[in-house]
């Protein structure tokens, strides 16, 4: 299996949250949108005076791929990879 795929949905736009300063600020676009991503990057430093995220957190590559697969799944298997899941936050 290979590394895991980070996912979240959203009914904001990238730039409706990258342009709100509160998130009072944030009006729902309507729609969800579901962000896919191959590595995520840390926040930043560890205080407010120095922003800068650890080398360690940081993403270096100037280009990311990521492959993967949807295919439509029944009822059972929906519910297995329910109890799945919650067995792996546990």
């Amino acid at each position: 299996m290979g590394k895991p795929l980070l996912t979240s949905l959203s009914p904001y736009t990238r730039e409706n949250v990258a342009d709100s300063r509160h998130t009072i600020d944030l009006e729902p676009a309507g729609v969800l949108f579901w962000n896919l991503d191959a590595a995520q990057a840390g926040l930043g430093g560890d205080d407010s005076w120095s922003p800068r995220t650890h080398p360690e957190y940081q993403l270096l590559e100037r280009s990311y791929a990521v492959t993967f697969n949807l295919s439509p799944m029944g009822a059972a298997s929906a519910r297995a990879a329910v109890q799945r899941a919650k067995q792996l936050r546990a």
